[in-house]
């Protein structure tokens, strides 16, 4: 084969090996965006099972159901999951954005949804490769965030209406005790020997309180009112 055609060959395979990889690079645009670091997060953790063993070769899922997903994340990770290995650990790999910094996605594991925080800024507020990692370990024996969630719910309505219970028995206590005291002082009164009756009515009196009494209350007049405690007061 002559030089010239030789060449001419090796050319057209340059040519057409140039041509596919662009191919490649236009038919997948996020594939390699995907290999950037500020494309992929990384949840890594152990599954522990309800009898407080290691949970091996349990499914991991990024959970989008109706209730759970962040349709936005969920769209980039169709069908990503992982499986715990004989140690129970799982790497999940996720494709999250840096305008996904602060939002809430959660992992099913055995039916159960646990609730995970992005966090792509670290202490620091700055985002960097590091910060593309994170840690979270699954207790199956504790509930979903579902049920923790009812079950905070059920502990404040039952915690506020213990208060309004107790708060009902102190009053009532109160109440009963003033009222007690009220009747215990009026019943004293009456039935002390230095008091005066007055001739009218049942009312008990003390001596400098009698002739007041009689002139307003049944209109005696001073001379007569003073007779009467006279009366009253004589050995």
């Amino acid at each position: 084969m002559k030089p010239s055609a030789l060449s001419h060959i090796t050319g057209k395979k340059l040519l057409l090996t140039v041509l596919i990889s662009l191919a490649l690079c236009l038919t997948v645009p996020g594939t390699s965006a995907e290999h950037e670091w500020d494309h992929r997060y990384t949840l890594t953790g152990i599954v522990t099972a309800d009898n407080g063993e290691i949970a091996t070769d349990t499914p991991v899922f990024l959970d989008c159901s109706p209730e759970n997903a962040n349709q936005n994340i969920c769209g980039h990770n169709e069908g990503r999951n992982s499986t715990t290995n004989d140690s129970g650990s799982y790497s999940l790999e996720l494709h999250i954005h840096s305008g996904d910094h602060g939002e809430v996605i959660y992992l099913l594991v055995e039916n159960k949804s646990y609730r995970h925080v992005l966090d792509l800024e670290g202490t620091d507020g700055q985002a960097e490769e590091g910060d593309r990692t994170a840690t979270m370990n699954i207790d199956l024996s504790l509930p979903s965030e579902q049920q923790q969630q009812s079950m905070s719910n059920e502990t404040i309505i039952i915690g506020a209406s213990i208060a309004l219970v107790l708060i009902l028995i102190m009053m009532m206590v109160i109440n009963s005790r003033k009222s007690g005291t009220d009747t215990t002082k009026g019943k004293s009164f009456q039935h002390r020997t230095d008091l005066l009756s007055c001739p009218k009515c049942d009312t008990k009196l003390k001596d400098s309180n009698l002739i007041n009494h009689l002139m307003k209350r049944h209109f005696y007049s001073e001379a007569n009112a003073a007779e009467e405690l006279k009366n009253q007061t004589l050995p």
